[in-house]
């Protein structure tokens, strides 16, 4: 082993460990997988503990709530790309989330994060009232997921983790950016996981 191998060995055990997960309420240290709290007006999500999930179990609840990570496969939407267009949605990924003033908000996952798009609105208003589905979305809680590829849309009703989830996907990526092959191989991934949690 050479001098230059040596050192490198050695900066392996002193390097430091990633932090382990604690719950942003009372600081305990948390496992994988743990729960998770939403704040419903902005979607951000904070890591919590059983018991501090618990107090914050209300559905009822504004403000912070538990979060309970759920995914539907949505088969029946009615789009086209017409109707893609006319969204205003300049790529093949968004997820679609109303906050709890009851704005609809179209978001962009990719390797920058997650950037907020302006929505059309007339365009939104056509497509939810063909689709009554997305009426049916937790404000604040749940999303639209949706993902245009070369056959269609595929559609996903999912919890707002979901979403954060792929969004730090795509940001972790090595090769991030959009259409490259590293990230096109995270988001096949992704939504193969997706299909499983749905079986």
């Amino acid at each position: 082993m050479n001098g230059r191998s040596a050192v490198a060995a050695l900066r392996q055990f002193v390097a430091p460990r990633p932090a382990a997960p604690r719950c942003e309420l009372c600081g305990q240290a948390l496992t994988d997988p743990h729960g998770h709290l939403v704040d419903t007006a902005s979607g951000a999500l904070r890591c919590a503990c059983p018991a501090c999930a618990l107090l914050f179990s209300n559905p009822e609840r504004q403000g912070l709530r538990r979060l309970d990570s759920r995914t539907e496969r949505l088969p029946a939407i009615s789009m086209s790309e017409a109707d893609w267009a006319a969204l205003g949605v300049p790529v093949g990924l968004a997820f679609f989330r109303r906050n709890s003033a009851g704005r609809v908000q179209a978001i962009c996952p990719g390797a920058a994060g997650a950037m907020e798009l302006p929505l059309e609105q007339a365009a939104w208003d056509a497509f939810a009232h063909r689709n009554p589905a997305f009426a049916q979305l937790e404000a604040g809680v749940e999303a639209l997921l949706v993902r245009r590829t070369p056959g269609g849309f595929d559609f996903y009703r999912v919890s707002i983790d979901r979403c954060w989830a792929l969004t730090g996907l795509l940001r972790c990526s090595r090769h991030g950016l959009p259409g490259s092959v590293g990230s096109l191989q995270a988001v096949d991934h992704f939504f193969a996981e997706l299909d499983r949690a749905v079986a």
